[in-house]
Parts: C-alpha cells; structure tokens; sequence
C-alpha cells in the first residue's frame, strides 16, 4: 500500500481491505496499527532525508563584502562554506622570488659609449633587450634610425649590452612616460 504510487482514495480503501483481512485472521488491533505508524515514520523519515540534502557552494572570505555576496545564493537555499586565502601551505612557502634582468624591463634607458663617453637616451615600452638588439642591428647595417649610430660611425664597436646600456626609470603600466 506504502510501496505502490495510490491516490489518497485508494490507499483509504486498501487500508480497509487489509484491516478486514487482519480480523478475520485474528490479529489484534493495535499490532495492526502500530505496524501502519511504523511504516509512516519510515516514508517521512526517507522524505526528510531526501529534502535535507543541500549543496554547498565555497566562497573565498574578503571581509564582509563577501557575506553580502553570499545571500543571493541563501535564497537559492544553498549552503556556504567560507575559507581563506591564507593556508599553512601559503605561509610557509613564503614569497616566490623572481630573477629578472633589468633588461627585460621596459622606461627610459641609456646606451654609453665606453670610448668617447658619448651617451644616448631613449624611451621604449617593449623589453630594453628587444631594443638593444635593434639598435646593434642599426649600427651593423649603417641604417641611419638609430639615432646613437653616429657614435660608431667614428669607429667606435657596439659590445655586449652589459656594457652599454643601464636603465634609468622602469616603465610601469599606470604611467606613461612623455619625454
């Protein structure tokens, strides 16, 4: 009766039928009726259980401004966890130190002529090395954009970039620098 999908009115009648098929067996009453509570408590029991299986949603805690964030997802009825950013495994790995080269940064450099002290001074947003290289091809090939080829065209060489260019101000990207 429990097991099988019955309307409110069917179940009332196969009740009955059980009910008289009990008393013509002799079973008593109330063994017949507290084995039909029983079995109600087992139905709401297995529908509680069903409906009290929430999902849950993980949000990284920033302050209150994430409690604000996390209520539209309270009327959806599902539930939060909060956690940090700031796991045993972060503190202890402690900050990553990168090695960059002065030369892969971008700003205003200088290139120096180590045998007439000459110097030039010029701007770029890419990498200083990228430049560098552009300028030593300028010099090589006698292509007169490079305005620092004046200093070689009196025989003076272009070295390793070490040598001669250093930089004077690091771009950043909030800044643009105007000459």
């Amino acid at each position: 009766m429990n097991s099988l999908p019955l309307s409110n009115t069917r179940k009332q009648r196969e009740w009955k039928t059980i009910k008289q098929i009990a008393r013509a067996n002799g079973l008593p009453r109330n063994i017949l009726l507290s084995l039909r509570t029983c079995i109600e408590k087992q139905q709401k029991e297995l529908i509680r259980t069903k409906d009290s299986h929430k999902k849950w949603i993980i949000l990284t805690y920033f302050g209150t401004g994430t409690r604000s964030i996390s209520n539209p997802f309270r009327q959806e009825n599902l539930q939060i966890a909060y956690r940090t950013t700031g796991s045993i495994h972060n503190l202890l790995r402690g900050q990553t130190q990168h090695n960059y080269s002065e030369y892969e940064n971008s700003g205003i450099y200088s290139l120096k002529c180590a045998t007439c002290q000459l110097e030039y001074v010029g701007q770029t947003e890419r990498r200083l090395q990228l430049r560098y290289n552009e300028h030593a091809s300028y010099i090589r090939t006698n292509n007169p954009p490079s305005v620092f080829l004046n200093t070689y065209s009196q025989g003076h060489e272009c070295g390793p970039i070490q040598e001669f260019v250093s930089l004077r101000h690091p771009a950043t990207k909030e800044k643009a620098w105007t000459l």
